[in-house]
């Protein structure tokens, strides 16, 4: 799975006010769970060659809805994305899964 096929999926399917996780990433881009951090490390390089690109990698969140990016949280609750404690509340949230 490429950079450009993780920011078309998120593009694509992740619009605003909606979130995503690691995890339902790497379900999508590797068939299993266990490619979460290598998600986060392409989400990186991404952002890392196109700053403007965050506003798509800042609706990646970790399984538990907590932030991992400076003013991530500020662009959600800009979103209405509901938040609780410093965290998505997964409760609320509108999450996109991989297969949905």
């Amino acid at each position: 799975m490429s950079q450009g096929e993780i920011l078309e999926f998120l593009q694509t399917r992740v619009g605003r006010g909606v979130v995503t996780t690691y995890r339902e990433l790497s379900l999508f881009a590797y068939g299993h769970t266990q490619g979460a951090q290598a998600v986060g490390s392409m989400l990186r390089a991404i952002v890392a060659r196109d700053a403007d690109a965050s506003i798509w990698t800042n609706r990646v969140v970790a399984i538990d809805g907590s932030a991992r990016v400076a003013g991530q949280l500020e662009q959600l609750i800009d979103e209405q994305v509901p938040v609780r404690n410093g965290r998505v509340s997964v409760d609320e949230a509108d999450f996109v899964l991989h297969n949905a």
